[in-house]
């Protein structure tokens, strides 16, 4: 039996899943629950595999949480121990991709992919057709340098800035934050992410626009999609 478990936060999906990976005799789901359930446990022995839904439509923040529950499982298994997967319905955003392969996620595959118990089943097993979390080709289409810490950038605005800040169409000038700041901010993002210099940039202005900043952001948030 594989020990399994499940995390989303559309109640009737992770339900449905669970149910569904018991009937075939051949999984324990051992968990089943949302991302704050998920991120209050005290531990994760008991797992081989998870099954983690990326997106909180009820975040504050960041609305991937699903990347919080693969930190938090993966700094207490390695990779040996349990095998991470992450079910989607974003899986055309590279930033999620990006993050989601810091996170040490094993494979993401879009909802698209598993449509079937069969489908799921083979997921859980891992005969599924292979599917990983390698940015490489993610980072190149969002023009991130390989050097990029996306996770890291999230985690900084997270603590420092809010849903209002970062939203790229919201006018500088009417940003609740002040000059200071927003060139601060600015700069860290733009050092963890490697985010480019637009050619327009000067010498007393070396740093992206925080439109560009902003929009980052908001795309590795997962508020560009709901």
């Amino acid at each position: 039996m594989v020990r399994v478990a499940i995390v989303d936060d559309d109640r009737w999906v992770r339900s449905g899943r669970s149910a569904a990976l018991a009937a075939t005799g051949q999984v324990d789901v051992v968990f089943e629950g949302d991302h704050s359930a998920a991120l209050a446990r005290p531990a994760w022995d008991d797992v081989d595999v998870l099954l983690v839904d990326a997106h909180d439509q009820d975040a504050d923040f960041d609305h991937y949480r699903g990347v919080q529950v693969v930190e938090r499982v993966r700094a207490a298994r390695r990779r040996d121990e349990v095998r991470i997967v992450v079910l989607t319905g974003h899986g055309a955003n590279d930033l999620l991709r990006i993050r989601m392969a810091e996170a040490e996620a094993d494979h993401l595959y879009a909802h698209a992919q598993v449509r079937t118990v069969e489908a799921l089943l083979a997921v859980v097993e891992g005969t599924a057709s292979p599917a990983c979390t390698d940015p490489a080709a993610a980072r190149l289409r969002a023009g991130l340098p390989s050097t990029a810490r996306v996770n890291e950038a999230m985690a900084w605005a997270g603590r420092h800035l809010d849903a209002a800040t970062v939203d790229p169409a919201v006018p500088q000038k009417n940003l609740p934050i002040s000059r200071r700041r927003l060139i601060t901010a600015r700069r860290r993002i733009a050092d963890a992410t490697g985010l480019s210099v637009p050619p327009t940039a000067s010498t007393d202005h070396p740093l992206p626009t925080w439109r560009d900043v902003a929009a980052l952001i908001q795309r590795a948030r997962g508020a560009d999609q709901t």
